[in-house]
C-alpha cells in the first residue's frame, strides 16, 4: 500500500512541476515577445511589432501593458477600429 501511495505522490509531484515550468515558460515567452514588439515599433517596423505583440497578448491575455502597446501599433498602422478595440481591452484590465 505504501508503494502505491509513494508512486501516486511522485506522479502528482511530476505533474505539478511540469505545470509550474509551463507557466514560467509562458511568462518568459510573453515578456520576450513584448520586448521584441516594442523594439520593432521603436524602429518603425510596425508589421513586425504587431506580430510580436499579438504573440505576447496570447501568452499574457491579462496584461494591459501588452494590449496598450498593440493598440499604439494599430494607430501607427492606421488600423483605427483595431486600435479602439484594443485600447478598450487594455483599459478594462486596469
Amino acid at each position: 500500500m505504501a508503494k502505491i501511495y509513494c508512486r501516486s505522490l511522485f506522479l502528482s509531484g511530476l505533474v505539478f512541476f511540469f505545470l509550474l515550468c509551463l507557466a514560467q515558460a509562458s511568462d518568459e515567452d510573453s515578456h520576450a515577445a513584448y520586448l521584441k514588439g516594442v523594439t520593432a515599433a521603436g524602429e518603425g517596423d510596425f508589421a513586425l511589432a504587431e506580430s510580436y505583440l499579438k504573440d505576447a497578448s496570447q501568452f499574457a491575455p491579462k496584461s494591459s501593458e501588452v494590449w496598450n502597446a498593440l493598440a499604439k501599433v494599430y494607430l501607427q498602422e492606421s488600423k483605427l477600429k483595431e486600435a479602439i478595440t484594443t485600447y478598450s481591452r487594455a483599459k478594462s484590465l486596469n
